[in-house]
């Protein structure tokens, strides 16, 4: 029995739904579905070489990581690496991507692909904000109304 299955077998079942629920909640849908299909991904490429998923070797990733090298973005590739990572402590493996190899390499990758930083957006200036509160304001229909006031509440009050 894990560290899991003791702590859930000590809770009442109406607090273990609650924990699940506060467990599922460490991580946005969106963050949960772009790890899964990841490390579907993975398994998919590691399938196809003849290599072994979970648990894998850091050989395995190593190869993996240079495969994504020549296609991806550094953001990819790291979020791609992370949901290996997440995919073995769920399974209580130990995770290849903390091996000082896999470590190395993704270091190497940040200095070789310095200029490739993701890049922000400007921010909007008073007068973009304007104009899309004077065509809003033109729209007249409710959720134009609902849109502009989301907009000058998050500008005013300095939201990000």
């Amino acid at each position: 029995m894990n560290d899991l299955q003791k702590a859930y077998s000590a809770i009442s079942p109406a607090n273990l739904e609650r924990a699940k629920e506060i467990l599922t909640a460490r991580f946005a849908d969106i963050t949960r579905k772009a790890y899964a299909l990841d490390f579907q991904q993975f398994c998919e490429w590691c399938a196809y070489g003849g290599n072994v998923c979970l648990p894998a070797s850091p050989e395995t990733v190593l190869s993996y990581i240079l495969y994504l090298d020549k296609s991806y973005k550094l953001a990819t590739i790291q979020r791609k690496v992370s949901a290996i990572s997440k995919a073995h402590k769920e399974a209580r493996e130990e995770s290849p991507t903390q091996s000082q190899l896999i470590k190395d390499v993704l270091k190497g990758l940040r200095r070789e692909r310095k200029a490739e930083r993701q890049k922000q957006a400007p921010a909007l200036r008073l007068t973009d904000i304007e104009k899309v509160c004077r065509y809003l304001y033109q729209d007249g229909s409710a959720k134009a109304m609902r849109d502009r006031a989301i907009i000058c509440l998050g500008f005013f009050g300095a939201f990000r």
